[in-house]
């Protein structure tokens, strides 16, 4: 986990999550430890989406 994503607003991990998963976008191992990371901090924090045709 980097310092800056520790930095983030809980909003911006959200909406960088939902952007991912909306879109199917594929996350490396470094990446999916790094979300986990994030969604670590933000137990009460909801990612709403709905995918893209």
């Amino acid at each position: 986990m980097t310092a800056l994503g520790r930095l983030l607003p809980l909003h911006i991990r959200g909406d960088w999550l939902g952007t991912k998963l909306r879109r199917g976008l594929a996350v490396d191992e470094n990446e999916r430890q790094a979300l986990l990371g994030l969604a670590e901090d933000c137990p009460t924090t909801t990612v709403v989406y709905e995918t893209t045709p």
